[in-house]
């Protein structure tokens, strides 16, 4: 999987390895049927809970 011309991409490329703190959000969805949503992971292909960082632009909403 690459990132490569995104907004963690390029600011990757300018610090280096050095750690980097970005906004994210990890949710918790649960229905009626009180079952749990979950995705796949792309990186190590397993189950986690939905999240995500935000870029320039995006809304949490």
């Amino acid at each position: 999987m690459t990132y490569e011309g995104s907004y963690l991409w390029d600011i990757r490329r300018q610090l280096g390895s050095r750690p980097l703190l970005m906004p994210g959000a990890q949710v918790l969805v649960v229905d009626d049927a009180e079952r749990i949503l979950l995705q796949r992971s792309r990186d190590s292909g397993l189950w986690e809970l939905p999240a995500g960082a935000a870029e320039p632009g995006d809304s949490f909403r």
